[in-house]
């Protein structure tokens, strides 16, 4: 009986669990950028012009990863939280 009535009550939690796992994914990501122009403005004005090329390939490339790691990340969260598996 008590394990009725917590999945119950987490599946009425469910819209808000997914949605702060959304939020919170989200202000990673826009952590990141914020670094991540940081990073640049501060290579620019250093004079390091010309590391920027290699650096923005690798930045364009972790950016991908982290996109496809918070698309992985939102889908594994759902599947916990799908009770009636």
């Amino acid at each position: 009986m008590a394990s009725a009535f917590s999945e119950s009550a987490l599946r009425e939690q469910e819209p808000i669990i997914t949605f702060w796992i959304d939020h919170m994914i989200d202000r990673l990501k826009a952590l990141y950028t914020f670094l991540k122009l940081i990073l640049l403005l501060i290579m620019s004005k250093a004079g390091m012009d010309s590391l920027m090329a290699p650096g923005q390939f690798a930045i364009e490339k972790t950016e991908q990863h982290i996109a496809q790691d918070a698309d992985a990340c939102k889908d594994f969260m759902r599947q916990v939280l799908r009770l009636d598996a």
